[in-house]
């Protein structure tokens, strides 16, 4: 088993055989990722890219509700903390 922060493995643990596994193929050049991708830029820049941005995004049973656009700002304020406040270094930058 590869190393998770998750602690259930029911899911994992209850997998059929790797042989019964299908087969994924991904020819279409719109499915092919890198070996990494950024999940923030993915799903909040994309989304504001394609006109989403005042989109509800988040919407909490609270009454929250957050656009695209404001979690994206949010999340932005968040990585500016960790990265300038505390010292967070991007994974580029820790190989470096």
């Amino acid at each position: 088993m590869s190393y998770t922060a998750h602690v259930d493995t029911f899911a994992y643990q209850n997998l059929p055989p790797r042989e019964q596994w299908p087969k994924l193929i991904f020819e279409l050049p719109e499915l092919r990722y890198p070996e990494q991708i950024n999940c923030a830029t993915e799903l909040l820049d994309r989304a504001i890219d394609r006109g989403w941005g005042e989109r509800a995004a988040v919407l909490a049973s609270s009454g929250l509700r957050w656009s695209y656009r404001e979690l994206c700002a949010n999340a932005n304020r968040i990585a500016r903390v960790l990265v300038d406040d505390l010292g967070l270094l991007w994974p580029e930058e820790m190989s470096a």
